[in-house]
């Protein structure tokens, strides 16, 4: 009996708005560093991290809608969804609140 050829996957090239989006993601996010810098000699951590949260949030929830997204989670996918924003999500903002409160 003959076996079939073997189909090897081929390795797309990263799209170019997916590049550019990337790029600006890394910009963003570097930036974002020195703001915290500046902001926290206005405004305590924890208003800071609890600010990020909120706009963050709402932000999300406003491009989900854009995009016509839906914006409910199936039953199944509440317990999955509550563990990660607690260990992704709260606890990002805690620790880094926590890290910042000790750096001189």
């Amino acid at each position: 009996m003959e076996q079939a050829p073997v189909q090897r996957a081929s390795n797309p090239a990263l799209p170019r708005a997916g590049l550019l989006l990337l790029i600006g993601l890394t910009f963003v996010w570097g930036f974002n560093w020195p703001v915290m810098k500046i902001a926290l000699t206005e405004i305590s951590v924890w208003w800071f991290r609890g600010a990020c949260l909120v706009f963050g949030g709402f932000g999300l929830l406003a491009l989900a809608a854009i995009s016509g997204q839906r914006l409910t989670v199936a039953r199944h996918e509440f317990g999955a969804l509550l563990l990660t924003s607690v260990f992704a999500v709260m606890g990002w903002h805690v620790l880094t609140g926590f890290g910042v409160t000790m750096m001189p």
